[in-house]
């Protein structure tokens, strides 16, 4: 159990770093709150879709193909984000921060932290079956974000607005040349995926950094309600509502790992650089990836001791 909370730990602590690294720069005048949304800008519509593509292309597909956790999970999210449409819009009033409390609670940080962890915990062997649901969740997690966030910036259902809002989204583009590239098994040459491999791994360093930059912590306490909330939804109410009932169907081992990683985790980073591009709530949006980040290390860790204890893997 310890080995668990220590692998939380080394996954987490380094983004406190480089958010810390952030908010420094800019309380010591090396960013203003202009240049940060012109970097967010950079990092949303360039290397985020670099980092999406990549995870995605360089999946396994192989025999780690297992089409009933992908229609639990995909199926779990669409009712997970549903509930929340419907709850969210009761308690909360205001449409720039309704948008971002649906998201930060349905929209875990997979790539960054649910993966690893999960990866870790599979076992060597088993990390293909977690890393080829990458490819199935993050374009359900990238669509329903713009639907979400399109809906609450003026609460008009308007087709036509949202297909096009999918449809020209950096991240959902990446995402689906991802899948055709994997399908097709395109392989890209050297002199392309070397410069790809550098690119991708400057996304969540600076997706990061922009994050802390853009906090301004006098503000959370106008959040807290909120925060108490998203953290509470995000680690608790959400992996007790899928993962128990995917355990009573049935998923065992590696299966249930990769919904823990999935469901479990904190709030997405890319979430925050969504919110403030679509116009919801940047200043909240990046709160709840600080928090449910920062909790995530005791929530983690008492899913996984709970779901051993069980002996579900």
């Amino acid at each position: 159990m310890v080995q668990n909370l220590v692998i939380s730990f080394n996954a987490i602590f380094p983004m406190f770093l480089i958010i810390g690294a952030g908010y420094v720069i800019r309380k010591i005048g090396l960013l203003d709150d202009v240049t940060t949304k012109k970097v967010n800008n950079l990092t949303f519509r360039f290397f985020l879709p670099v980092l999406t593509f990549y995870n995605i292309y360089t999946t396994d597909s192989g025999e780690v193909f297992r089409p009933n956790l992908v229609v639990f999970s995909v199926l779990a999210i669409f009712i997970v984000f549903g509930l929340l449409w419907v709850i969210v819009p009761r308690f909360e009033k205001e449409d720039a921060k309704r948008g971002v409390i649906i998201q930060a609670i349905y929209r875990s940080n997979f790539i960054i932290l649910g993966s690893p962890i999960a990866m870790a915990l599979a076992g060597e062997g088993e990390g293909g079956v977690v890393a080829l649901m990458i490819a199935f969740v993050i374009p359900v997690y990238n669509s329903l974000a713009v639907v979400c966030l399109e809906y609450w910036k003026d609460r008009k259902v308007s087709l036509g607005k949202t297909l096009k809002g999918i449809a020209t989204n950096p991240l959902i583009l990446s995402s689906l040349a991802g899948i055709l590239f994997l399908l097709l098994k395109i392989q890209l040459p050297e002199v392309l995926m070397s410069p790809v491999l550098q690119l991708k791994s400057v996304a969540t360093p600076l997706a990061l950094v922009v994050l802390g930059a853009s906090l301004h912590l006098e503000q959370v306490k106008g959040n807290k309600r909120n925060l108490i909330i998203v953290v509470l939804g995000r680690l608790l109410l959400v992996p007790a509502a899928v993962l128990l009932p995917a355990a009573a169907l049935g998923f065992r081992g590696i299966e249930l790992i990769t919904l823990l990683g999935i469901f479990a985790s904190p709030t997405g980073v890319s979430s925050f650089t969504m919110a403030q591009q679509m116009g919801g709530d940047g200043e909240l949006a990046g709160e709840a990836v600080v928090f449910t980040s920062l909790f995530s290390l005791f929530s983690m860790f008492f899913w996984t001791f709970l779901l051993k204890q069980l002996g579900m893997f």
